[in-house]
């Protein structure tokens, strides 16, 4: 475990203190390693680069007529 997760959980386990207007989390989390790990950045991202999609054959090879448009129509 990386030294700021470990030092973060220790923080978390002391006492709350209410006055003063510090901010806390109530009620505590029951696992509180677990919320830890779940609020820690993550740099670890989905693929960014989306794969090419690839048509399928019959739909490359198939003649679509396009009707045309008199001038009057436009």
């Amino acid at each position: 475990m990386e030294f700021s997760f470990i030092k973060s959980v220790k923080k978390w386990r002391r006492p709350p203190k209410k006055p003063h207007g510090i901010a806390g989390l109530y009620p505590q989390p029951e696992d509180m390693e677990k919320y830890v790990q779940s609020q820690i950045y993550s740099v670890h991202y989905d693929e960014l680069i989306c794969e090419p999609y690839c048509w399928p054959k019959e739909d490359m090879n198939r003649n679509v007529v396009v009707p045309s448009t008199a001038e009057k129509s436009i």
